[in-house]
């Protein structure tokens, strides 16, 4: 009858254990509040057999050490509670209890009678009038962060496995409580940060659920500039008359075909509502509760507008003048040239009228650079190939030598005025002397008459070649330098205006070669 008594009393204390939990269990489940340590104890330790329930949470000193703290206890005798006791309060382990620090942390439990706990563990406990203690950890991310306990006052109370397995299992709900806590309340600290920084932004910041369109976010600045417009479609604030999303705002376009992420799409966009132009920084991004927003930043940009409207109409006006500049020094030039064609017509002396249509000569080669700059895009720079072609070929025709044959080694290079004006001259004193010279009695030359003209980019410099098959000199090139009116032009232009060098070589036929710095 005894032993059946025992079992009656088992199962009643089990059963008993179990509505235990889940009156424990559904306070825990209630997490409008922070965790209720108090509430929890109360009901544990009333349904136990124990004497006194309790928890402890661990912290961490200024210094780095190791301390618990009594945050919760219940008590079948009032008078022996320990609830306000400031020595349970900031307890060093190393100091009170090391061993129990490496125990729990591994997540083993601390349980018997104390008189086979070690010396110093006694002395503490025995302060309490323990006579047999359970300790279980409290553990979440494998961290060791407090424990709970049930203490026996006297023999006649016998530890039984059914109170540890109910503390255990309370001490379980008790630890998924508290980092439901903890990650709660992180989420919490980083929606406040996140709120804080957005909010301290002077931006506009939108979050915009890629699904519905519609607005799950603003910050403090996008609320001032449009309102609380939270749970809106977005093309309902941003633009007037509007019945769809901006094609801007496509969120295929910012995922991979892998899923990811894509940098931020950028665009402008005036927008009426706040009469605004503002930069429009797109990206698609995971919400806290798993969905794809498009995360928003607008930036005004208006005065950036305006002035770079207004620059560009300056740009533009002064292009149209600078376009004219060109086009009447172009114009003053052919009339100079028409000046001294009808001078030279009135001259009866040959050696000058050859001076003036050489002058006329050098006249078109400046007035050519003009008339390209004046036809071309870019008013400040003409590409070297289509001058020199035109020069050359408009040159030769000038002097009745079209039969000549020409080649061009030319690439595709823009030069300024201030050095495409020099080369040109430089390339028309060329030819012209290569004409007057080279094929003076090409009628006897046994090849046909070729010109050259190289023009290359080696390292810092411009390389300039203008060569012929024709006789050669039948001076020194260097006593020329100083003796022919031409090449003392090109010398002066070699090396004071384009800060080269002039060299001449003599190998079937004559070849200049004019280098000079690409910046002087």
């Amino acid at each position: 009858m005894k032993k059946n008594a025992n079992k009656h009393n088992s199962a009643q204390l089990f059963n008993n254990y179990l509505d235990t939990l889940n009156k424990a269990n559904a306070l825990l489940a209630d997490n409008t509040n922070s965790t209720p340590f108090q509430y929890f104890i109360d009901i544990i330790g009333s349904s136990s057999s124990a004497d006194r329930a309790y928890i402890f949470l661990n912290h961490t000193g200024a210094t780095g050490e190791k301390l618990m703290s009594h945050i919760a206890e219940w008590c079948s005798d009032p008078s022996k509670s320990n609830i306000d006791n400031p020595n349970l309060q900031n307890i060093r382990y190393d100091k009170y209890f090391p061993r129990w620090y490496e125990v729990l942390s591994k997540g083993e439990i601390i349980t018997g009678q104390i008189d086979s706990f070690p010396k110093d563990e006694q002395t503490t406990l025995q302060l309490r009038e323990v006579h047999s203690i359970s300790i279980v950890p409290i553990l979440f991310g494998g961290e060791f962060v407090g424990f709970t306990g049930f203490d026996y006052f006297t023999s006649t109370k016998r530890q039984m496995d059914t109170d540890l397995s109910f503390l255990q299992a309370s001490t379980y709900s008790l630890a998924h409580r508290i980092e439901q806590d903890w990650v709660l309340s992180r989420l919490q600290s980083e929606n406040n940060l996140f709120k804080g920084v957005m909010d301290a932004l002077d931006m506009t910041i939108f979050a915009i659920d890629s699904e519905t369109h519609e607005i799950i976010y603003m910050n403090k600045f996008a609320i001032f500039q449009f309102g609380d417009c939270i749970g809106r479609k977005c093309w309902n604030i941003f633009q007037d008359k509007q019945s769809k999303q901006s094609p801007n705002c496509n969120v295929k376009t910012m995922i991979d075909k892998d899923g990811n992420f894509k940098e931020p799409y950028l665009w402008e966009e005036y927008f009426p509502k706040i009469k605004q132009w503002c930069r429009v920084s797109t990206q698609a991004m995971k919400w806290p509760d798993g969905r794809i927003v498009l995360f928003q930043i607008l930036t005004n940009i208006t005065q950036h507008k305006v002035e770079k409207d207004m620059l560009q109409k300056n740009i533009e006006e002064k292009d149209s003048l600078l376009g004219e500049v060109h086009h009447r020094v172009k114009n003053n030039l052919q009339s100079l040239i028409y000046l001294i064609s009808m001078q030279a017509d009135y001259v009866k002396n040959k050696h000058a009228e050859e001076i003036l249509n050489e002058l006329k000569e050098r006249i078109k080669a400046m007035s050519l650079v003009h008339s390209q700059l004046y036809l071309s895009k870019n008013l400040s720079s003409i590409h070297i190939d289509k001058y020199v072609t035109e020069l050359l070929t408009t040159l030769l025709r000038a002097l009745s030598y079209e039969q000549i044959q020409t080649h061009f080694d030319l690439p595709d290079i823009t030069l300024d005025i201030k050095t495409a004006i020099p080369l040109g001259l430089i390339i028309n004193e060329l030819v012209t002397n290569i004409i007057k010279h080279a094929f003076k009695h090409q009628d006897n030359l046994k090849i046909s008459p070729e010109i050259k003209i190289s023009f290359k980019e080696k390292d810092d410099n411009y390389i300039l070649i203008v060569s012929d098959n024709g006789a050669g000199f039948t001076m020194h090139p260097e006593y020329l330098k100083h003796t022919s009116m031409g090449l003392k032009l090109v010398t002066i232009w070699s090396t004071h205006q384009l800060s080269g060098t002039l060299n001449i070589n003599e190998d079937e036929g004559v070849k200049f070669i004019i280098t000079f710095p690409k910046k002087r």
